[in-house]
Formats: C-alpha cells, sequence, structure tokens
C-alpha cells in the first residue's frame, strides 16, 4: 500500500468518522428539538390550563358581580322604601301634633267654658253642677253606671262609637281611675 493509498484511506477514515460526527450532531440537534418541542407543548398546556382558570375565575367573579349589583340595587330600593315611610311617618306624626294641639286648645275652651258655668251657680247647686260635669264626660264617651245608688262602673265610648270599655271602679284607686279615663279620653280624641 503505497503512502497515497494510505492517505486516501485516512481521508476515507476521516470522511466517514466526520459524517458519523454529523450524523451525531444530528441526532443531537433532532433530540434537542425534542425536547424543545416536548417543552413547548408542556408550556402551551400550562398557559391553556391557565387561560381556562383565569377564565373560569372571571366567570365566577362575573356572577359575583351580578349578585352584588341586584343585591345594592334591592337595598337602594329598600332605602328608598324606607325614606319614603320615614317621611310619611314624620308627616303624620306633624299631623297628629298639631290634632293634639287643637284638642288641646278645645279642652282649654270647654275648661274656661266650665269654669264660667261654674262662676255662674251658687254654692248650693252642687246637682246642676254635676250635671253639667255629667254632661261634659258624657260629650266626651264617659259614662257614670250607678248600680244600688252608687257608681260602680265606668262606660268608656271611642268617639266613633265603635269601640266600648267597661272600668269597675270599685277595684281602683282614684288615680289609677283618673289616668285610665283621661288616657282613654285622649286617646279617643286622637
Amino acid at each position: 500500500m503505497s503512502n497515497e493509498d494510505h492517505l486516501e484511506q485516512v481521508k476515507e477514515i476521516e470522511q466517514l468518522l466526520s459524517n458519523f460526527e454529523a450524523l451525531d450532531i444530528i441526532e443531537q440537534l433532532k433530540h434537542l428539538q425534542r425536547q424543545v418541542d416536548q417543552r413547548a407543548l408542556e408550556y402551551q398546556e400550562r398557559q391553556t390550563e391557565h387561560i381556562e382558570r383565569l377564565e373560569n375565575e372571571l366567570e365566577t367573579l362575573k356572577t359575583i358581580e351580578e349578585e352584588v349589583a341586584q343585591e345594592y340595587y334591592e337595598l337602594v330600593q329598600r332605602n328608598e322604601t324606607l325614606n319614603k315611610e320615614e317621611q310619611e311617618l314624620e308627616q303624620y306624626v306633624e299631623q297628629q301634633a298639631v290634632d293634639i294641639e287643637g284638642i288641646k286648645q278645645e279642652i282649654q275652651v270647654l275648661e274656661k267654658e266650665l269654669e264660667e258655668v261654674e262662676e255662674d251657680q251658687l254654692i248650693g247647686a252642687s246637682t246642676a253642677y254635676t250635671e253639667i260635669v255629667n254632661a261634659l264626660f258624657h260629650g266626651l264617651g264617659v259614662k257614670a253606671i250607678i248600680e244600688e245608688n252608687k257608681v260602680t262602673k265606668v262606660q268608656l265610648d271611642s268617639f266613633d262609637k265603635e269601640q266600648t270599655c267597661i272600668l269597675d271602679v270599685t277595684k281602683y284607686s282614684d288615680t289609677f281611675k283618673t289616668n285610665y279615663i283621661w288616657k282613654y279620653i285622649s286617646k279617643g280624641l286622637l
């Protein structure tokens, strides 16, 4: 074998080695490409899962937002209703105050009339005085019920005559009876 042949063989061996190295590099590149593809696929799957989770969270938040908005709307409506009712109640209370003031003035007028009547009567005319007081109370819905020449009960009628209450005066103190009757009269005037 000549030197040339030997050189030729060395070149062929080098060429083969070079081809093997190239094949090895190609295999390494293919392996790297598979790894890159695998990682890209895994990344894409993770991103898809993440996007799906975010979309689910978004839907949940939208549902919560709708519920909160509905609750807020209902609270606003309820607040408006309560405000309206409060205004109506305030107007009612104001009207009741005006009515009470009118009743107080009417009572004062009646008391003055009673005082005038009392002044006009003679000291010995207690029967007429009693009749006037009874008539006044009768006009206010208070009637004495006499049993065995004694007042034993008092009948209290509402101004519209729809409600009647009987109070046994033999069972209670004078203070209680007086307060009870005046409260009933006052309530009836309202």
